[in-house]
């Protein structure tokens, strides 16, 4: 088993954890280590797993569902060091960021490992044998402000999609509506691990008293 040394670049999203790739970024890394590595992939509970015997090691002694899974370093370095682990002299390094909503501070990763991109997945679990791909990392965005905006956004349109309303109801209905959604919108690029105090909620459109007591006097809608 040889050693090699191998550079490359891959893409990787605008940023850490958001599905956008709208940047063209990409990431320069270095791969040093076997020039093979090998893996177990489960291909009755499709679980890809390190073999007992080290990713430097062809396994053996395999159960009748499990096969070997190769890796070229050579071929595909980025593969190959997204499975080996972590250097331990390696150490994220940070930039102070100002959240825009709060301006509240947090800690950008300057220099991301490819670990903290992506994950090791088999390309096609019905191919043998497997061949395995990069998986970006994605966070959830969601956060518990939208999903309360959400509810009153819809809580407004339910009424207004089945109903004929007067003129001054109408217009209190579309300026909320248009007001929510240009709140959402806002909201929508929002990271929530960026806020350690929770993301803050700041001025969500309120639903006009008025409405609730017109919408109290219609039949319910399921």
């Amino acid at each position: 088993m040889a050693e090699i040394t191998k550079n490359f670049t891959v893409n990787v999203p605008d940023e850490l954890w958001v599905d956008s790739w709208e940047s063209a970024n990409t990431e320069t890394y270095t791969y040093v280590g076997p020039d093979t590595l090998y893996l177990v992939y489960d291909t009755v509970k499709d679980i890809l797993t390190n073999s007992a015997q080290g990713l430097d090691v062809e396994p053996t002694n395999l159960l009748e569902n499990e096969v070997v899974v190769e890796v070229d370093a050579d071929t595909n370095p980025e593969v190959a060091l997204c499975l080996l682990p972590i250097d331990e002299n390696f150490q994220h390094e940070f930039e102070e960021q100002t959240n825009t909503l709060d301006n509240s501070t947090w800690q950008k990763i300057t220099n991301p490992h490819i670990k903290d991109w992506f994950e090791v997945k088999v390309s096609d679990t019905t191919v043998i044998p497997v061949t395995l791909e990069l998986d970006p990392i994605y966070k959830d965005l969601d956060t518990t402000v939208e999903e309360k905006a959400r509810t009153r956004l819809a809580y407004v349109k339910k009424y207004a999609d089945a109903y004929d309303f007067g003129t001054e109801d109408q217009a209190l209905i579309d300026t909320f509506i248009t007001n929510m959604q240009t709140y959402l919108d806002t909201y929508a690029p929002v990271c929530p691990w960026k806020f350690a105090e929770g993301v803050p909620e700041g001025d969500m459109p309120k639903i006009p008293v008025s409405l609730v007591s017109v919408f109290n006097s219609l039949p319910e809608i399921e």
